[in-house]
């Protein structure tokens, strides 16, 4: 009562600041929402077990499920089984404090059963107090970059087996004019192991006295200014065999780098093969010069060879006047 009248009391608080909080409290979730909802990355909130309870668009589209699908499964159901050993093990060490996020290369199974390669990290959200309560996972579709590295790396394995299988003997050289690779057939030809020889210069291959290699590396020096060389070299194996083989240097590039690539073979049968035509030619000459008879050789009516008997024969001084 006031004033013995019955009355109503009222109280009254401004609530304008209060009013615009909400607001703005409203206006930042939705900012969130529209950005966690459209983001180009998937995006995931899982309890700590890996149980979804939140997607977004992108995550949705990268596996062909719809949301209803995936809301409530364990992410181990999407995800490739040889990698969540591994998923497992680093989300342990999450949970446990030992690594600040886990981060890693990881494939995930689309609706279609085809898989997915894809970069995930992921972050603990956590309560007042402290303690982990959710897992944020974001997702970056790398399978492009993965279909890459697969390309380089089959590309690579195609390049070895050629470089391997190659009858000549090829070797990679760097502008110190050091080794930095070389082919099986080396390795089986000088008996040496490519850890050995990474790193070395040609000497290593070099008989003793029988390179010039100051004239050597004079062609290497061309080589490297695009000029490409031939040179006979004379090899040493491990085991101290000596033979000879033609080499030949160019300039090439090696996965991005310049290098001189030298290939070689083995001349030995041809070498013998010339010392035998030489020697079957100097016992041949000597049988005719020691012909009791005259021998000629002609070539369209001209005379090519002539012994000395013949010149002899028909009064000249000597075979060569014949010719």
């Amino acid at each position: 009562k006031h004033f013995g009248e019955e009355v109503l009391i009222t109280n009254s608080k401004d609530i304008t600041k209060s009013v615009e909080l909400e607001k703005a409290l409203k206006y930042n979730y939705y900012q969130y929402s529209v950005l966690y909802e459209q983001s180009p990355i998937s995006l995931i909130i899982s309890d700590l077990n890996g149980v979804i309870s939140k997607t977004n668009n992108s995550f949705e589209k990268l596996l062909g499920y719809s949301k209803e699908e995936l809301l409530n499964k364990n992410v181990s159901y999407f995800s490739f089984k040889e990698d969540m050993r591994i998923n497992l093990e680093l989300r342990k060490k999450l949970l446990n404090g030992e690594i600040p996020f886990l981060e890693m290369r990881k494939r995930y199974l689309r609706k279609d059963k085809s898989i997915v390669s894809t970069l995930l990290k992921i972050v603990l959200q956590r309560n007042e107090k402290g303690e982990p309560i959710n897992q944020l996972a974001q997702i970056v579709d790398i399978s492009d970059i993965t279909d890459a590295e697969n390309k380089l790396i089959e590309s690579e394995k195609s390049y070895r087996d050629i470089f391997n299988n190659s009858h000549e003997l090829l070797y990679i050289l760097s502008k110190k004019s050091q080794f930095i690779d070389v082919n099986q057939t080396v390795l089986n030809k000088y008996g040496f192991t490519k850890e050995e020889i990474i790193g070395q210069s040609p000497e290593i291959f070099s008989a003793e006295g029988l390179n010039d290699l100051n004239l050597v590396m004079n062609q290497i020096d061309l080589a490297w200014k695009g000029k490409s060389q031939n040179l006979l070299w004379w090899s040493k194996t491990r085991k101290g065999e000596i033979f000879p083989k033609q080499l030949n240097l160019r300039k090439g590039e090696y996965f991005g780098k310049e290098v001189l690539v030298a290939s070689g073979r083995d001349i030995t049968a041809q070498i013998n093969y010339e010392k035998k035509i030489e020697s079957s030619r100097l016992k041949y000459k000597e049988l005719i010069d020691s012909s009791m008879v005259g021998v000629a050789i002609f070539e369209k009516e001209k005379i090519i060879f002539a012994n000395e008997k013949l010149a002899e024969i028909t009064h000249y001084n000597k075979a060569s006047d014949l010719i």
